[in-house]
C-alpha cells in the first residue's frame, strides 16, 4: 500500500500527476474485464458470475485506492503507516462480541485480560 503514497506524500505535485494517471488507465482497465467477457453472456458467465459483478469490483477497488490516496496526501511516513496499519487491521478483524475478541473470520481469542 505504501508504494504509491510516498511519492504522492513527498513532492508537491505528485498528486496531480497521479491523479492524472490514475484517471488516465481507469479506462483500459475496466476494458481488460470488459474484454474478459467477450466470450462469455455478460448475464451468465463463469461461477454464475456477470459482467457487471466485476465491473462493479474493478471499480470499487479503484475507488478503495483514490480515498487512500488523497488520505495520505500531504502526511509523513509515519502517519501513512499508522493509517495503512489500521486500515488492515478494520479488514481482517470481526467487530467484536459484548465482553469477548474476535479475530479473523470471527473467531474467537479469548476474554479481555485474560490470554487466549
Amino acid at each position: 500500500m505504501l508504494q504509491g503514497t510516498r511519492p504522492v506524500a513527498a513532492t508537491p505535485d505528485g498528486w496531480d500527476v497521479m491523479d492524472a494517471r490514475m484517471n488516465e488507465l481507469l479506462g483500459p482497465a475496466m476494458g481488460v474485464v470488459s474484454e474478459f467477457w467477450e466470450h462469455f453472456d455478460p448475464d451468465a458467465g463463469p461461477f454464475g458470475q456477470t459482467m457487471q459483478k466485476f465491473l462493479d469490483f474493478a471499480s470499487t477497488q479503484f475507488d478503495k485506492r483514490m480515498r487512500v490516496l488523497e488520505r495520505d496526501r500531504g502526511k509523513g511516513l509515519q502517519d501513512i503507516v499508522l493509517a495503512t496499519l489500521a486500515d488492515i487491521a478494520a479488514e481482517t478483524l470481526c467487530p467484536p462480541a459484548p465482553g469477548r475478541l474476535v479475530g479473523y473470520k470471527g473467531s474467537e481469542i479469548g476474554e479481555p485480560g485474560r490470554g487466549s
